[in-house]
This record gives C-alpha cells, sequence and structure tokens, in this order.
C-alpha cells in the first residue's frame, strides 16, 4: 500500500470522526472508527520526515495550514464548545518539528528534552492530541522499521494518556460516562495494521490533497450544520 492510499484512509476515517462528534455525538461507533485517523497521519508525519528534501519547508507548510485551517475548525465544532483548541496541523508541525530538532541534535539530553518542550507545548496551546499526539509522531519515527517496538509503544502513549487517568478518576463505569472516546481511544493502535501494509512507494503524487482537504471539508461540515 502506498503513501497515496494510506493518506486517502486516514482522510476517510477523519470524516467519519467529524461527522459522528458534530452529527452524531451519541453514536460511539463514528468516534471508534475515526480513533484510526490520527495515528495514520502521525505515521505519514515520520515518514515525510524520513523522505522530504528539505524539512523545514515541510514544517513551515505545516504551521503555515495549521493557521489557514484554524477559522473553519472553529466553525465546524463551535456547537461542541471548542472555542479555545488548535487544530491538528499545528500537532503535525510540533511533532515534525521534535523530527527536525532529533536529526539536527546528537546529544540525547538534547533531543529529550526538545521533545518534551514541544509535548509540554502542545499541551499548553491544548492542540487536538495534545502532548499524545507530539509523543506518537515522535515514537513512529524513532522506530519506523520496528512493527513490534512500532505498536507498543502507540499502545502506551494512548492508554497512559486517556485511558488510564480517566479510569483513575472517575473509576471504570464512570470514565465511559464522562469521556467514553477517550476510554476506547487505545483503539488507534489498530491503524497499525494498516501502516505495516505499507509498500516504500510512494504512490499518485497529490503533495497538497489533505492540506487543502482538511479546511475544506470542515466548511463543508459548518456549512451543513447551518442547513
Amino acid at each position: 500500500m502506498s503513501v497515496f492510499y494510506i493518506k486517502i484512509i486516514a482522510m476517510a476515517l477523519m470524516v467519519v470522526d467529524h461527522v459522528g462528534a458534530i452529527f452524531f455525538p451519541d453514536i460511539l461507533i463514528f468516534r471508534i472508527i475515526g480513533r484510526l485517523s490520527f495515528p495514520l497521519f502521525a505515521w505519514l508525519i515520520a515518514n515525510g520526515a524520513f523522505h522530504t528534501k528539505d524539512i523545514v519547508l515541510y514544517i513551515k507548510r505545516l504551521f503555515i495550514f495549521a493557521f489557514i485551517s484554524q477559522i473553519p475548525y472553529w466553525l465546524a465544532f463551535s456547537s461542541l464548545g471548542i472555542d479555545r483548541n488548535l487544530n491538528i496541523f499545528f500537532t503535525l508541525a510540533l511533532g515534525a518539528l521534535s523530527l527536525y530538532l532529533l536529526q539536527k541534535f546528537n546529544k540525547k539530553y538534547v533531543q529529550v528534552g526538545s521533545i518534551l518542550i514541544l509535548s509540554f507545548l502542545a499541551s499548553l496551546l491544548m492542540v487536538d492530541n495534545g502532548s499524545a499526539g507530539v509523543l506518537s509522531i515522535v515514537m513512529f519515527y524513532l522506530f519506523f522499521h520496528n512493527k513490534r517496538k512500532m505498536f507498543l509503544s502507540q499502545l502506551l502513549i494512548f492508554s497512559c494518556f486517556y485511558t488510564l487517568p480517566l479510569i483513575e478518576t472517575f473509576g471504570l463505569s464512570d470514565a465511559y460516562a464522562n469521556n467514553a472516546v477517550g476510554l476506547v481511544q487505545p483503539l488507534a493502535i489498530l491503524s497499525t495494521f494498516i501502516i505495516w501494509k505499507y509498500n516504500g512507494e510512494e504512490g499518485i503524487k497529490a503533495k497538497y490533497l489533505f492540506y487543502l482537504f482538511y479546511p475544506l471539508h470542515l466548511l463543508i461540515l459548518f456549512l451543513i450544520t447551518l442547513i
């Protein structure tokens, strides 16, 4: 499976997730299916960091579209009371920046410190998926060629950042009532089975497909809410 088809699957899963969040918040299956989308985008960032000719330009592009997408993001999710969060492009950009710093510096303490700072910044800025999102991108990069470690690291991240805190705070049954989406977040690990089908090929070249699709699909969802 080429990068192009993984990107198409990721976008389709994202749309299912957003449709569920906006129009069918009580039907959990939409959100369960949607859990698989972010890890695919996180992996695509790691893959991009390996293959891009200019990672600085890559990061700049991600930040540019993060700002372009922010108003459509707020509009689409305004009915859910999301008026301060930052969209997924900010998460991807911070993750890509972490990978750039990994490549640039050789000293472990600088690498670890940079990742921790950017992860904290992601949480502070309330970007989509927060610290877990940035760390997910980093782990995909570090274990890009090791399926077992890739699987375990992603499972650990999603469990530690979502499910375990909810259970500890509310108890198992109350955690489901308070945040069922967070409780089932580790199901995102199923996306690794899609990633393992990667054949090392780029496939159809569509560099700006996701960049443009993301804000446009949010605007369409917003217009549908108006109707």
